[in-house]
């Protein structure tokens, strides 16, 4: 007789497990095997349950025609079983044997092509799922494939173990000893048969899979786990855009006063690249001066090396060290560094990466100093802490490992953050001339300045030569936990020096903070260093938290020395809320200074206002009063949200008044500022009663960029961007989308401004506002920016009308008839009603009437808006409403 197997044994599908998958998704229907210890079982179309379900309880047994008593088919646990497959005689071409047991073939050819099954990790309560491998039936055995890990990292070591089982026999087993399997377990100790079979385990590993629930199981130690920590340097790659572009910055502004010319001025800076390379112009023009050129210098930064040459700022020497004791001017030379953009230090981290082991998936609370900081979910594995949430400075935290609620290790950690962002070794020289701004003298200029964070401060110095003077600039930076103390000195050869020291205080509701500035002039030319002895103090205390009150309340005094010249200023101000509610928050001000200077005069003032914040803008009552003066007025402000362009719009109105001659002037002014697709714009006019002469001013800024493919413009200030080219009819309708921020496309070439030393995707989709509906393609891109760079995007777009209606033929319903057209397809329903997605360009559909014949009904969508209602259609005559 031919040999079968029947399912009569209690079997539960693990949720979520593969065989539950499988069979649901796979294998329904027809008879279904799967292995263990050798053996196939074939489960019946009835046995296909859902998770949680039973089949009925009985023995999985095999039925022989040489042996009509049943033989239990589970095997030892421990044995590890070669599958070896082969054709069964007298059985038929679609049944395969494995070590005399046949089940259907289907299942075979699954496992030929492989099947995705979960990866598990034993920890101490239990298993979880860490991964997913693959196995595969190759040959005569039962392999492992691949292997990947979600959120744990293995090390190589380990990962070179795996691979080193891949194509070998896997060890198959009932890895988990339920009652059940206990119980039928000895069957196999007494069988020699089939612990010939066994294959040696591989103990570094601990892996077993599970015939049962089809997972591979690994019991693997701490070291099997990397340890790998994020990327605290991250480098551009080279940019995207081979190919020349520019973009131009630029500000114009204008004013005007009654019996004036008018003042003019435009200040203009241009990008211009190709790849990471580029070519960099600042300059200005002026109506009543010459104009100036501030920079012009060629400049290439990748991976973090940056070389500048030509005309350039003084500025630009100072990122690193500061240039104190030059009074500024014109250098054309070379600098050179890595300080450079196109790599950038990660200051959000601690620069030195904290692991803690993990020996389930858990959680981590990170404490200093007793107080919670924060508590991070964390997978199985070392795993490092994201130090981004922390606090910045130097200090200890304690690491609580929770599992199940349980403490199950502590440990102390340091944390670094550095207070200042970019690498903690930076380092910058320059070499050239160098001219004087104040005699205009030419000389030479070279030297070299660096930053270097540590964990206890940060420093950064300066050594540099000019004319006779030989200079050095060191500083430092400390941050702690309750403030900060900043730290500039300069000593140069002929004996000028400078110091300046600076230091805040944060107490809970009070503030404090200190300047402390001493200065010396030396005795060569060079040298423009003048004698000063300053101080400065002050403080800010919160009086709403001390005092119980109901309002804010906040008073600030600051004081200030001039030692040399005997002069001092002090103030006092106080801030007091008085009213407030959703529509509307009163404040009021009030305050008093005083002043001495060394000639022996003393002056006082003392200021009150009245300010209100309105819900829909904002208004207020001021008034001021000193020895000599009392000044009023009245001020109200709107800021629209539904009108493009404008974004603010306000008026103020003041009076002054002399308490010494009682001579008195009104002031009238307006102003107004917006911005548009093409540029920003602010503009004032004001009123003076007593000159009786009335002055305008006007300010324009915006972007204007240009590559081989176009020219768009731009409200936003920015050194590279991306042109977007759209068709005349789908302006306004679409959106550009950059981490997760959109900006419309309101021109068939837009240029939307992103930042330069950037890499991120952009892709164009349907604005959320419009109506209409369009498949685009070609709309996403992964751009890697630099300065000068512009990016060209062409979406090739369609639009698409969802038309719904009903299929008649002779006024009765067509049911299940197949619409379709080049970009889709639907079925008609019961009642003949259709819903279709039809492109505009191409505005019918079709259906066969006969083997040959084919009708086509045309819409007219001229006015249709996403959607659009056709009512009854036909093939004869179709009606379109």
């Amino acid at each position: 007789m031919k040999k079968s197997l029947v399912v009569s044994k209690v079997i539960k599908l693990k949720q979520g497990s593969f065989l539950e998958k499988s069979i649901k998704r796979t294998l329904l229907g027809m008879a279904c095997g799967y292995f263990n210890m050798g053996v196939a079982y074939a489960i019946s179309p009835s046995a296909v349950v859902t998770s949680g379900e039973m089949v009925n309880e009985a023995t999985l047994s095999s039925v022989d025609e040489d042996a009509a008593a049943a033989v239990p088919l589970v095997k030892s646990s421990d044995a590890a079983v070669p599958l070896h497959a082969k054709v069964a005689a007298g059985s038929g071409s679609a049944d395969v044997r494995v070590d005399q047991k046949s089940f259907p073939p289907e299942f075979f050819a699954l496992l030929q092509q492989g099947v995705d099954i979960p990866f598990l990790l034993r920890t101490p309560t239990g298993v979880e799922e860490a991964g997913r491998a693959k196995i595969r039936y190759a040959g005569s055995f039962l392999t492992l494939d691949s292997l990947s890990l979600n959120k744990s990292k293995l090390s190589l070591d380990y990962l070179a173990l795996f691979k080193a089982q891949y194509g070998k026999p896997l060890r198959a087993s009932s890895c988990e000893h339920s009652p059940m399997v206990a119980a039928m377990a000895s069957t196999a100790e007494n069988n020699p048969a089939e612990q010939a079979l066994a294959a040696p385990a591989a103990d570094d590993l601990g892996m077993c899979f599970d015939v049962m629930t089809f997972e591979l199981i690994a019991s693997l130690p701490k070291e099997a786990f990397d340890t790998a920590a994020r990327s605290r340097v991250l480098t551009l790659p080279e940019s995207t855009e081979q190919h020349l572009s520019s973009v131009l910055n630029y500000n114009m502004s204008m004013m005007k006063t009654d019996g004036r010319d008018a003042d003019a001025y435009l200040h203009a800076q241009s990008t211009t690249s190709f790849g990471s390379s580029y070519l960099y112009l600042d300059a200005d023009a002026r109506t009543q001066q010459n104009g100036s050129i501030y920079e012009a210098r060629l400049t290439r930064d990748f991976e973090g090396f940056n070389v500048s040459a030509g005309y350039l700022s003084l500025w630009a020497m100072n990122n690193l060290g500061s240039l104190s004791f030059t009074r500024g001017g014109k250098f054309v030379g070379v600098t050179a560094g890595n300080n450079g953009q196109s790599e950038k230090s990660d200051a959000s981290l601690s620069q030195k990466p904290i692991f803690v082991f993990m020996p389930a998936s858990g959680q981590v609370s990170i404490y200093r100093d007793g107080k919670l900081l924060n508590v991070q979910q964390l997978a199985i594995g070392n795993q490092e802490i994201d130090t981004r949430p922390l606090p910045v400075g130097s200090y200890t935290v304690r690491l609580d490992v929770v599992v199940n609620g349980q403490v199950v290790s502590s440990k102390q950690e340091s944390v670094y953050k550095m207070s200042s962002g970019g690498k903690d070794k930076q380092i910058q020289m320059f070499a050239g001339r160098y001219q004087d701004s104040g005699d205009g003298r030419l000389t030479h200029l070279v030297g070299v300045s660096g930053r270097m964070s540590t964990p206890w401060v940060d420093l950064a110095s300066s050594l540099y030569s000019y004319g006779s003077l030989t200079v050095i600039e060191p500083s430092f930076q400390k941050s702690f936990s309750y403030g900060s103390i900043n730290g500039q000195l300069g000593l140069a050869s002929d004996r000028s020096y400078s110091s300046n020291i600076s230091a805040n205080l944060n107490l809970g509701p009070a503030s404090f903070w200190t300047m402390l500035e001493r200065s010396g002039s030396g005795h060569a030319v060079d040298s423009y260093r003048t004698d000063r002895r300053y101080i400065s103090v002050g403080a800010t205390l919160d009086l709403q938290g001390p005092l119980t009150l109901e309002k804010t309340s906040s008073l600030t005094s600051n004081f200030s020395y001039d030692q040399i010249s005997g002069s001092h200023d002090s103030r006092l101000d106080w801030s007091q809320g008085l009213y407030s509610n959703r529509w509307v928050d009163l404040r009021l001000n009030l305050g008093k200074s005083w002043q001495s200077r060394e000639d022996g005069s003393s002056k006082q003032s003392l200021y009150a206002t009245v300010n209100m914040n309105f819900s829909f803008g904002s208004g207020g009552v001021d008034y001021s009063r000193s020895i000599d003066s009392e000044n009023m007025g009245i001020h109200g402000a709107w800021t629209p949200t539904t009108v493009n362009g404008l974004d603010y719009l306000g008026a103020a109105v003041s009076r002054s008044r002399s308490l010494a001659s009682n001579e008195s002037s009104t002031n009238l002014d307006l102003r107004a500022n917006g911005a548009n697709r093409i540029f920003a714009w602010d503009a004032t006019v004001g009123k003076n009663s007593s000159a009786d002469s009335l002055s305008m001013s006007g300010n324009v800024s915006g972007s204007l960029a240009g590559n081989g493919d176009g020219m768009g413009w731009a409200s936003q200030r920015s050194d590279a961007g991306v042109i977007v080219k759209i068709d005349d009819d789908a302006r306004g309708q679409l959106d550009l989308y950059l981490h997760g921020r959109s900006s419309p496309l309101e021109s068939t070439s837009s240029f939307v401004a992103l930042p330069a030393f950037g890499a991120a995707p952009i892709s164009v989709q349907s604005s959320a506002k419009s109506p209409e509906n369009y498949d685009i393609q070609n709309g996403e891109k992964a751009l890697v920016l630099y300065p000068g760079n512009v990016a060209t995007l062409k979406p090739r777009l369609r639009r698409q009308v969802t038309v719904f209606g009903v299929l008649t033929e002779n006024g009765i319903p067509k049911v299940g008839v197949r619409l379709h057209n080049h970009i889709g397809s639907t079925i008609t329903a019961a009642d003949g009603a259709f819903a279709v997605d039809v492109d505009t360009d191409h505005p019918n559909v079709s259906y066969k009437v006969a083997a040959n014949n084919t009708c086509q009904i045309d819409f007219d969508l001229s006015a249709a808006k996403g959607a659009m209602w056709v009512n009854e259609v036909s093939c004869a005559k179709p009606t379109i409403r």
